[in-house]
């Protein structure tokens, strides 16, 4: 059960190599992920002794994200995917981020119930993609706001006016840039910056796309971008 985890939602991208029961080996790079994406991949099936014949299936982070990150990774992956006849897992960037914080926390309190985390991720324009989630001491969770991007303050204002007396912890590389907002509406414990993650990992994407392999969910050989917003309002500034 060899299969691809990809995480290229931003300018850094990285891969993992999955055997069905764990991670065989992760290759991070830095840069234009068209230009050396195919490399890398060979380098890490090389060091593990394997072919891309061996591939079962691919999982990669849709999004949200940079838009031209998120349009040539996700271009490239399906020319790959079409040409090898490898199916295609399309992970949502929201729900990973979340899932695996909460994760996190949950490995650094044992103790930790039911909670809210709220991820932030730039959107630029000074923007931010969003989402709230709940989750229950045993891993299952529930989206309980719509994905969208919003201006930060308006999003935290709200956010502080519906977990007026919640514990809400905050995850995202939208965090360091708005740190300050954040403090404005909630106090300076509401940041816990060991349990941040700027993204999800290559790894979770791994994760969730053979939980849905095995159950043979949204198998496909061409995938689209989840951007959020419209592309004449997705230029970096």
């Amino acid at each position: 059960m060899l299969h691809l985890g990809i995480q290229g939602s931003y300018r850094e991208f990285e891969i993992t190599l999955f055997d069905g029961e764990g991670c065989l080996k992760t290759i991070k790079e830095t840069g234009h992920a068209s230009s050396v994406f195919l490399n890398v991949l060979q380098k890490l099936l090389d060091s593990c002794d394997q072919k891309f014949s061996d591939l079962k299936f691919i999982s990669i982070d849709q999004g949200p994200g940079a838009f031209t990150s998120l349009r040539v990774m996700i271009s490239y992956v399906n020319s790959f995917a079409f040409t090898k006849r490898i199916p295609l897992i399309g992970i949502d960037g929201l729900d990973a981020i979340a899932e695996e914080t909460f994760a996190l926390l949950k490995s650094k309190n044992s103790k930790l119930k039911d909670c809210y985390i709220a991820v932030l991720l730039n959107a630029y324009n000074k923007e931010i993609y969003n989402a709230i989630y709940r989750f229950e001491s045993n891993g299952d969770f529930e989206l309980i706001s719509e994905k969208c991007h919003k201006k930060p303050e308006i999003f935290l204002k709200e956010l502080s006016e519906r977990f007026e007396s919640e514990k809400v912890f905050f995850t995202g590389n939208g965090i360091n840039l708005f740190k300050d907002l954040i403090h404005k509406y909630f106090n300076k414990n509401s940041i816990d910056d060991s349990c941040i993650l700027e993204t999800c990992s290559s790894e979770q994407v791994a994760k969730m796309g053979l939980n849905r392999f095995l159950k043979k969910e949204n198998l496909s050989y061409e995938l689209f971008p989840l951007y959020l917003k419209r592309q004449d309002f997705a230029v970096k500034k």
